[in-house]
């Protein structure tokens, strides 16, 4: 199950000359029809919409496979609803700027807490979040998954007790790195509510829906499917198909993701803004200074990766500047995409996600995981990867930038520790230390490229700017496959930082070796197998005291650890998962495995005493139970490193 709540694949910056998009019916029909057909065939999806608007007219308006796969609907691209995921920023963004026209809200650069009725935000050093930094993802918020979907009907709109129980801290200074936050977006919803007195669900039918004639989109802030709304399928190895599961998105994330829209009506939505206001009063109300403003660059991470302007991402690719944004949420992956100089843009949306099971069928395998040879099922697509399969059919292939600049690669190699995951959370143990999913690790290939995240080599094209002519995201593939990627420097922190394409929605930071959660998974391997021995301390003969008490430790220590970590990673039924249980809000697993987590810090300190103490008791303790005793405590005290950095210590609940 895929959480990345909005993904997307941008191309490279590059100082190139700025022909017209040629993109035509013809060809994308014939582009399309080829790439999803064998997609279908593939078991790569259940069904898409692709749509191409052209000098504001609808040139593709195509569907592929079902609305529903099992029950064979087919999809109505005028009628059938796709949940558009992030895409939905886009409309919280214009909303904010129709208010700016209206003379509601007067600059980017005021607080938010001018506007804000329901929550103020705390200061950084002094300083105020702005509107600015809210909508370039550069306000500095820790990111949050928990609580982020909703099983639950809440009343609207959200009281201010509803709004404040979503904070999340500020963990790096703000105007500086750009790390995606769905929680910043979330805020501008809240500000546009405050200043309007409407619902937002309310605003966007009345001020953006209806003008554009957008009759068969909404923003869904219950946790129920929608009249209308496509149901995805995943695929199991051996071909057969799974209903992926429905969960609502929370209503103060709602705006950040919960508008579920048809192929056609995103078609209205980017005639709009591809016209921008050009033609005459644009019917969002907003003029082509206003559109200007959505859709420029303000703020990101390198003059070479993707950018933010007021939430719209900006990019370049083979020369062609471009806006838009991606969306996803389970079983729905999106992508859109406007070139203005062409007038020209793109949307799609797949149906499309791994298979969930239960815990005993994932450890034991079953019929319907075992692959079918004959038709064998491949990976779903992803946006990230069919949008670049779009560009390089129909714009042609990209190239790196070329400059005179060069960073010291020397400087570059080491391990870089992703900034979009959990602070001060336990979650830290799980995601980053169990799992070890966010660490990048930089390492120098010959005397002048590099090897990032295992794949390369990449040389240095520019100043900070490294390509790959060997590395291609493919169709199923993730920022992680980028084949450029930057680094720059933050002086303000003294430590370099690194972005791939997509580099709004990824940056990591250089760490040292006791801030690297691979020393800590490390650790923590280690140490378990160690205190796994202590289980032989059953057979121990000791009186009371000290050493009785070490015996207990020494047996428990790792099975509180082991428990702490069954409580979190299985019993799941089918279509449950850890992520969806995150995703929930779901806190009881995390409360039983932080207690668990706690017993077992305190076992470790008894072992770290008794080694201790061992050295001070007479004979009664023979040499090697008191050097399993002293290794033992060696390895209390690593787990107990571990513990303290992945918050286990304390109840520091997600």
């Amino acid at each position: 199950m895929r959480f990345i709540i909005v993904v997307w694949f941008l191309a490279a910056w590059s100082v190139r000359g700025f022909a017209a998009v040629d993109i035509n019916a013809d060809d994308v029909k014939q582009w399309a029809d080829g790439y999803f057909a064998k997609a279908l065939e593939e078991h790569r999806i259940s069904g898409a919409v692709m749509t191409v608007v052209r000098d504001g007219e609808i040139i593709v308006n195509s569907t592929y496979g079902y609305a529903d796969y099992v029950a064979k609907t087919a999809i109505d691209p005028e009628r059938t609803q796709f949940r558009i995921g992030s895409n939905t920023k886009t409309f919280t963004a214009t909303a904010i700027a129709q208010l700016m026209e209206l003379g509601l809200i007067e600059s980017l650069d005021d607080p938010a807490n001018k506007y804000l009725k329901r929550d103020q935000l705390a200061k950084y050093k002094g300083q105020d979040i702005t509107l600015r930094q809210l909508l370039t993802h550069s306000a500095g918020f820790a990111h949050r998954l928990f609580g982020l979907g909703s099983v639950d009907d809440h009343k609207l709109p959200l009281s201010a007790e509803e709004v404040q129980a979503r904070q999340v801290k500020i963990v790096r200074a703000p105007a500086g790195r750009t790390v995606y936050s769905n929680y910043g977006t979330a805020l501008l919803a809240i500000i546009v509510e405050d200043i309007t007195g409407l619902s937002i669900t309310d605003y966007f039918e009345q001020n953006i829906f209806k003008p554009l004639g957008m009759s068969h989109s909404v923003l869904n802030m219950t946790p129920r499917m929608t009249a209308g709304l496509a149901q995805p399928y995943a695929f199991f190895p051996n071909g057969e198909p799974q209903a992926v599961e429905h969960m609502g998105i929370h209503p103060f994330f709602g705006p950040i993701g919960s508008i579920n829209s048809s192929g056609s009506d995103m078609a209205h939505y980017m005639i709009a803004q591809l016209d921008a206001g050009k033609s005459g009063q644009s019917p969002l109300g907003i003029s082509t200074e206003g559109f200007s403003r959505l859709h420029t660059r303000i703020h990101g991470n390198h003059a070479n990766t993707a950018s933010f302007g007021m939430i719209f991402v900006t990019d370049e690719w083979a020369g062609q500047k471009g806006f838009g944004h991606g969306g996803d949420w389970d079983g729905f992956h999106s992508w859109m995409w406007m070139w203005p100089d062409s007038n020209v843009g793109v949307f799609f949306a797949l149906l499309t996600e791994s298979p969930s099971v239960g815990t005993l069928e994932g450890m034991l395998g079953s019929d319907r995981l075992t692959p079918n040879e004959l038709d064998p099922v491949l990976p779903p697509l992803t946006n990230i990867g069919t949008m670049l399969a779009f560009n390089e059919a129909l714009l042609g292939p990209d190239t790196p930038p070329e400059g005179e600049g060069r960073l010291d690669i020397n400087n570059l190699v080491g391990s870089y520790r992703m900034e979009s995951r959990a602070y001060g959370t336990m979650i830290t143990f799980i995601l980053e230390v169990i799992l070890g999913g966010t660490v990048i690790d930089v390492e120098k290939n010959g005397a002048d490229q590099l090897m990032i995240g295992g794949q390369g080599p990449y040389r240095q094209t520019d100043r900070g700017v490294f390509w790959s002519d060997t590395v291609k995201t493919q169709i199923d593939g993730g920022y992680g496959n980028s084949s450029l990627w930057t680094f720059s420097r933050d002086e303000d922190e003294q430590r370099y930082f690194l972005s791939p394409r997509v580099g709004g929605v990824v940056s990591a930071v250089k760490v040292a070796a006791l801030n690297n959660p691979a020393f800590y998974s490390t650790l923590f391997a280690l140490a378990l197998l160690v205190l796994l021995t202590g289980l032989a301390a059953v057979f121990w003969h000791t009186k009371t005291g000290v050493q009785q008490y070490a015996k207990y430790a020494a047996v428990l220590t790792p099975v509180f650890i082991i428990l702490s970590l069954v409580v979190l990673m299985f019993g799941y039924s089918e279509g449950d998962t850890p992520s969806a249980y995150l995703t929930r809000g779901d806190s009881a697993r995390f409360i039983i495995s932080a207690l668990l987590g706690n017993l077992a810090a305190v076992s470790c300190i008894v072992l770290v005493i008794a080694a201790v103490r061992s050295w001070q008791v007479s004979a009664d303790v023979g040499i090697v139970r008191r050097i399993h005793v002293n290794v033992l405590g060696l390895a209390a005290t690593a787990m107990l490193m571990v513990f303290i950095f992945a918050n286990v210590i304390g109840l520091y609940l997600p």
